[in-house]
């Protein structure tokens, strides 16, 4: 992650106009988060570098735009969450038109068959069931890293929604994770006495 410092070389490298020194500094700033981001959006390690090269290139092509009505962090995970947010789309188009070819077998992700044990596989199930908003407030806050303030900058909403999504999906992935609720002994009595 990089320092306010850092930051502050990045925004003043592209007020100079020199926006490949400011992309060097991005990308040595933001890459390995950007690539946690992508990994948790996407699932696949190899498709979440090439994203994040995709949103480096995205970075450069809107520097001269920056307007700096947004934090640098804010400005660029919003290009990471379009980024992300078209590649899924693709990926779910080419799974549509795909399944329409061969109906009679399902398709085989490697990743889902990798993926198939464990308490891993049951979160990504988990966070499939949960709305794309949800599912991207909890990605920007619990694996990015960023405040509420900055996930709402991000989704454009407000503060406030934001965390109703990040505590209505967390909600749901504790329900999700943990399918036998625990039951008081007196909740136990009280519904054997019913």
């Amino acid at each position: 992650m990089a320092t306010p410092d850092a930051e502050q070389l990045i925004l003043a490298d592209i007020q100079r106009r020199d926006y490949r020194r400011a992309l060097e500094r991005l990308a040595r700033g933001y890459a390995a988060q950007l690539g946690r981001l992508c990994l948790a959006m996407v699932g696949n390690q190899a498709e979440a570098e090439e994203l994040v090269q995709e949103i480096l290139i995205a970075a450069l092509g809107a520097m001269p735009q920056f307007a700096h009505r947004a934090s640098l962090r804010t400005w660029l995970y919003s290009i990471a969450r379009r980024t992300c947010g078209h590649a899924l789309a693709k990926r779910n188009r080419r799974y549509r038109l795909l399944s329409r070819v061969d109906a009679g077998s399902p398709i085989d992700d490697p990743l889902q068959l990798a993926l198939a044990a464990g308490e891993r596989a049951q979160l990504l199930r988990a966070l499939g069931e949960l709305t794309a908003a949800q599912q991207e407030v909890l990605l920007l806050r619990y694996v990015s890293g960023l405040s509420f303030r900055e996930v709402a900058e991000v989704c454009g909403i407000r503060e406030d929604a934001a965390r109703q999504r990040a505590s209505a999906g967390l909600r749901l992935l504790r329900r999700r994770m943990d399918p036998q609720p625990v039951v008081s002994p007196d909740a136990a009595c009280q519904e054997l006495s019913r």
